[in-house]
């Protein structure tokens, strides 16, 4: 079974519970009334910084430019994307729904700018 390095998001105090966390099963945090909304899961990356991407980060690409292939446009301003887990690829991957843009989730060139939680919203 994989293990899944996670934080939690603690609503009351705005901050994230800080430790080291391993858990087998989603079901483990359901039953200690944890709301999935409120907890995400270690990518497996590390951003420019070496600063570990989890669910629910903001980042943006900070490749020297981040062409979009079909709109064949260069930002010279980069977006920022939300870190999420497709269940239908069966990986991270990051978005930006104004943009309508989904692309692939890869670490060396991303550096995190937040996350949900400091925008006041959720992945959904």
């Amino acid at each position: 079974m994989r293990e899944h390095k996670v934080r939690i998001w603690n609503k009351t105090r705005k901050a994230f519970f800080a430790g080291d966390i391993t858990l087998k099963t989603k079901e483990l945090m359901k039953s200690l009334g944890v709301k999935e909304g409120d907890w995400m899961i270690f990518t497996g990356l590390r951003d420019r910084n070496g600063t570990e991407i989890y669910e629910g980060d903001i980042v943006k690409d900070l490749s020297p430019y981040a062409e979009d292939i079909d709109l064949d446009l260069i930002y010279i301003d980069p977006l920022e994307y939300i870190v999420y887990y497709c269940d239908a690829e069966a990986q991270f991957r990051m978005k930006n729904d104004e943009y309508g843009q989904h692309h692939s989730l890869g670490g060396k060139t991303l550096a995190i700018v937040g996350n949900i939680h400091d925008r006041g919203g959720d992945l959904d």
